[in-house]
């Protein structure tokens, strides 16, 4: 029934505008562009519309979402558990060091010849970002000549231009009297075969990075010659393997 009429039937809609007291049931969904909507045709997206029972799921690191029957809200979901969202201000679990390889290159610049009175200097110093506990890994790469006696190869980490500690006894006091065993070259064209490993001491570490160079020496009377040219090149690797390995 139409209220506020002032003539006319009181049952009758006026087409000037009128407010119901009731509901207006419509014969079904419209059919053009100026026919009033039903609540069902609404809901369910009209033409080209989306249906309010449509869904916004959270998708992984999310939390929220739900139908469109109301405003929804995405929202991150922050946490240290796997398919969470890391906060700003999170920190990563420590562990090994990545792998890092520093100063791996050759020298070529003249043969050097290695005696008995002293161990000598091969090649530039090395180094390589690393920590106390890291392990370094050097693996120099050369040939000798095959005659002479034998060589002797070991390394040192070194601070402020003097050596600190030895790698084939780990310690500062002395160097093992044959080198680093696996390094060992007798008689003949060779050269080491396997690399060389050591543990980071506290004392070795100057402003994060740890600097080694590679000595050598003659076991007897007669020198040998390490060959360092660009036909045969005196080669080298150093690596962090952290401090795992």
């Amino acid at each position: 029934m139409a209220i506020g009429y002032t003539s006319g039937d009181p049952g009758k809609v006026s087409v000037a505008g009128d407010t119901m007291t009731g509901p207006l049931v419509l014969p079904g969904a419209p059919s053009a562009d100026l026919h009033a909507a039903t609540k069902a045709y609404v809901d369910q997206g009209g033409e080209g519309g989306v249906p309010t029972s449509r869904q916004i799921l959270a998708g992984t690191g999310l939390t929220g979402g739900g139908d469109l029957t109301a405003d929804r809200t995405l929202t991150a979901d922050v946490g240290t558990s796997a398919g969470q969202v890391a906060a700003g201000d999170h920190t990563h679990p420590t562990g090994p060091a990545a792998l890092v390889v520093a100063d791996t290159g050759h020298v070529t610049t003249g043969n050097i010849t290695v005696e008995q009175a002293d161990w000598i200097q091969l090649g530039p110093d090395l180094t390589i970002e690393a920590a106390a506990g890291d392990v370094l890994e050097l693996a120099p790469s050369c040939l000798l000549n095959n005659t002479g006696d034998d060589c002797q190869l070991d390394a040192a980490t070194r601070v402020s231009g003097a050596d600190t500690n030895w790698w084939s006894t780990g310690g500062a006091a002395s160097r093992w009297p044959g080198g680093i065993a696996a390094w060992y070259v007798s008689e003949g064209f060779t050269g080491p075969r396997l690399p060389a490993r050591y543990t980071v001491q506290a004392g070795d570490v100057v402003s994060g990075e740890v600097t080694v160079r590679l000595y050598g020496r003659a076991t007897g009377a007669s020198s040998r010659t390490l060959f360092a040219s660009s036909a045969y090149p005196l080669r080298w690797s150093l690596t962090n393997l952290g401090g795992s390995a």
